[in-house]
């Protein structure tokens, strides 16, 4: 009996470590622990309703806690991939929406900047992207907010709204 249990313990443990290791990678690993809302809704907003609807408070807080001192580049960047086929996944072009993220300052922004949310809605009768970004200058100072309406036809800026 005593070599039965020590031989389950030890298959266990076997186990344990091939299932742990089956999904090993040699590139660069990032732990995502919150992750940002990519949606599509028949909403058609005004300036009014855009500055009334934004931020989403419970997305952009959830996102500033877990990545506050944690933002890097491959964080950015893991974020804005999993953003990319979740608007895919919607039937939308990934390579317009990776350049409305590129323009909401996701790339080149000034500090630290996250992508956060985007919803495909429509702006003043115009089909849009609305993207929430949380910014800082430091880890300290993070978890601020802006938000942007971007027209897709011209992928134009209609309108921003956050903190100065």
């Amino acid at each position: 009996m005593k070599y039965i249990t020590a031989y389950i313990f030890a298959a266990t443990v076997l186990l344990c470590v091939i299932s742990g290791c089956k999904d090993a990678s040699t590139g660069p690993q990032t732990s995502l622990t919150e992750l940002p809302v990519v949606t599509k809704t028949s909403s058609d907003y005004t300036l009014e309703s855009f500055e009334r609807s934004f931020p989403h408070s419970e997305i952009l807080t959830a996102m500033s806690k877990a990545y506050a001192h944690k933002c890097s580049d491959e964080v950015r960047e893991a974020l804005i991939d999993y953003m990319k086929k979740e608007a895919a996944d919607l039937g939308e072009d990934a390579s317009m929406f990776d350049a409305l993220l590129t323009l909401s300052g996701c790339r080149d922004g000034e500090g630290l900047v996250l992508p956060t949310y985007a919803e495909r809605a429509r702006f003043n009768g115009q089909e849009a992207w609305i993207i929430q970004v949380a910014w800082g200058y430091d880890a300290a100072d993070f978890g601020h907010f802006k938000c942007y309406a971007f027209g897709i036809a011209n992928k134009e800026l209609l309108a921003t709204y956050g903190c100065k």
